[in-house]
Formats: structure tokens, sequence, C-alpha cells
């Protein structure tokens, strides 16, 4: 695949101010090693039409089911598939306006952020998988603090839900903070302002970052400033503002040491910035397919070993690649669609790494597409 430079933002000292003792002392170090290039390919698999409106895509923990939302004029759904057959197994309608999937650590509960009610507000739906061919809804409320402001990003930016490592949290947030709720029940646990954005745990479960907003394709910025929390009582640990990126998704390393800040922005093109997850501070940056042309990007997230890094950009066309950690340079990468008129892209990844899902609308396409593709060795 192609590689793309990386620039390493930490500061070092030069001989010369460092000193004479540190200055023998780096000439009898020897040099670092080579990072050896691995290689892997995406070879797609089965693909499938998602209706019109989609707002998000995710699959089941075991890569075996496909789960997708969609909104339009006749209301918000969400639809379950197959992941070998794509055929659709089950559907629910749901509010309205744009929505957001996610499944349980466990794959058995889907939870649904989304709009309902007169006047609207924020509402987050727990749904239950039953077998392959049906879901029940089984419990449903108003989530705190998330409603949409005047002003406010008329989409599923508005708000994001995600469950904690352990499945029994849910945090969710919107335009006026971070809200935790009781995974099974929706009981409000704890509220906190925090920046708009995605919920993202760390995999211990102990820290939640906010920011972002993934997959955001209109004009102008709705990214915000990066947050870290801590878990248990939405405390704040450290925030960093990202004034050149317009839209950013948050992945944490398996090892929870790293964050990768995967976006664009105007000047910045589509990059990915590999963070201090302690400090925030930026480690290393790179180029994504389209460089400066790219006008959306998200990263699925690392495989399990923490070497490999997935997502995609949009530039000409819309394009899923994979990075390799160590050397932030792009090792695979396939066109997915053309990027004219898209209006909507969503991005997961299976638990185990192996399985990759790229999901896009265009306003010239009566239907949306789900594409997956098998990560394996090259």
């Amino acid at each position: 695949g192609a590689a793309f430079p990386l620039a390493f933002l930490t500061g070092q000292r030069t001989a010369q101010q460092a000193g004479p003792s540190s200055s023998a002392s780096a000439r009898s170090r020897p040099p670092p090693r080579p990072v050896p290039p691995i290689s892997r390919t995406l070879v797609p698999g089965p693909s499938g039409t998602a209706g019109t409106g989609l707002d998000s895509a995710v699959l089941s923990p075991d890569g075996s089911t496909v789960a997708f939302s969609t909104s339009d004029t006749s209301g918000a759904k969400v639809w379950l598939l197959d992941a070998i057959a794509m055929n659709v197994a089950a559907s629910i309608a749901l509010g309205h306006g744009a929505n957001a999937v996610v499944f349980s650590p466990d794959g058995r509960s889907l939870a649904d952020l989304g709009f309902g009610g007169r006047p609207e507000a924020a509402w987050l739906w727990r749904l239950e998988a039953v077998g392959t061919t049906a879901l029940n809804l089984t419990a449903s409320a108003a989530v705190p603090r998330a409603p949409r402001t005047p002003g406010a990003v008329p989409s599923a930016a508005a708000g994001a839900v995600a469950f904690s490592p352990d499945g029994s949290t849910l945090a969710v947030s919107g335009n006026n903070g971070l809200s935790l709720l009781d995974a099974v029940t929706l009981r409000p646990l704890k509220s906190a302002t925090a920046p708009p954005g995605a919920p993202v745990y760390r995999p211990d479960g102990k820290v939640i970052a906010v920011g972002g907003t993934p997959g955001y394709l209109s004009g102008g910025s709705a990214a915000g400033d990066l947050c870290l929390l801590d878990a248990a009582s939405l405390s704040v640990i450290t925030r960093r503002s990202v004034p050149d990126l317009d839209a950013y998704s948050v992945s944490f390393s398996p090892d929870g040491r790293r964050i990768a800040l995967t976006g664009h922005g105007r000047a910045a093109g589509g990059v990915v910035r590999l963070l201090d997850a302690t400090s925030l501070d930026t480690v290393a940056t790179s180029a994504l397919p389209g460089g400066a042309g790219v006008t959306a990007a998200a990263a699925a997230g690392f495989t399990p070993d923490g070497a490999v890094l997935a997502g995609y950009s949009l530039a000409g066309h819309a394009v899923a690649w994979l990075m390799q950690a160590s050397t932030m340079n792009v090792i695979a990468g396939t066109q997915v669609a053309p990027a004219r008129a898209a209006t909507g892209l969503a991005t997961d990844l299976s638990a185990d790494g192996q399985t990759l899902i790229v999901a896009c609308t265009s306003g010239r396409a009566p239907a949306g597409r789900l594409q997956l593709y098998r990560i394996q060795p090259g």
C-alpha cells in the first residue's frame, strides 16, 4: 500500500543544548532499530443496501450481525442484518430524526439515541435481539442534558452513546453535556458539563474521552475540544483544544496508552494524530489517503494487538484504509464508492479485529451501501 510521511512532534533537545555529557552519551547510544513493516490486506466481503438516510452502522462484537440506523420522512428505524448474506433480519421504528445505534459488549443488547416526543427531546431506547429475526424494545427514557439546542448541529453529531467495557453503564453525550445511565433500566446516574462529541471509554473503563464529531460532512467546524473525564465522577482530568480539525473520531489503543484522533480540517487535510492518553500531547502525525482534499474521515478502531488502525477517508472517493500504528504508514486501502454527493458515512470494526464495515449514502443514489471487508495478512 501507499506510504505517507511521518512527522514526530515530541520535543528533543539538540546535542549543543544538552551539553557535553549528553552529547557523549548520544554518540555511544546505538541507533534505534528500524520498525519492520507489517502486511495486511482488505478483502471485500458481503455487501448490502442501507436504505435512505443512513445515520450509523455497527458490527456485533462477534462480527455476525450488522445493525444500522436510518432516518427519513417516514421516521427513524433500527435494522439488523445477517453479516453473511446481508439479508434484513429485523427492524423496529423508533422516534424520528437522526439517531445512532451501538451494540453492548456481549452483543445481546443495542442502544439507540435519537429524538422523540413533542416537544422534541433526546431519547434512548434499549433493544434486545430475539434470535436473529426480531428486535424487542425493553426500555426507553428521556436523556438528561442531551437535547439539541438552538444552532446545534442537526445530525447524529448532536448526540452519541457508548457502553462501558463491562456493559453496566451507558455514556450519553449531547450539546449540553454528558450523562451516565444504568444500561439495564436507563436510570440516570450522573451528569456533567462536557464538550459535544462522541464518548469513548478507555479499555479499562476508568476514563471517558469526549470530543470529535465523526462522520460530520457539513460545512464549518463541529469538532470542539478533546476532554478526558473520570468515568465514575465525571470530573475533568485534562482538556485539549483541537482548533484546526473540523471533525475527528477518537480511538484508544488496546493498552490505553495512546489515543488516535482521525479527522480533517481545511488547513490540515486528512490526518491521524497519535496522542499520549494521559497528557494529550501529540506523539506523531500522518496524512490520510486524499491528503489536503479530505472532507471527512474517521477511524473504526485498533485491532486487538494494537498493530493496525482501521478507518475511512473521503476525498475523490470514499476509501477504506489500514494504518500500521508503529510507523503511521498506510499499508492497505481500497475505494468504497465515489465521493460525489456523499450524505452519510459510518465505520466500525469487529471486536476480533478481523472485519471492517464501511457504510455510505449518496444524494445521487436511491439507497445507501454497506460493505464488509476481511482484514487478512498480505
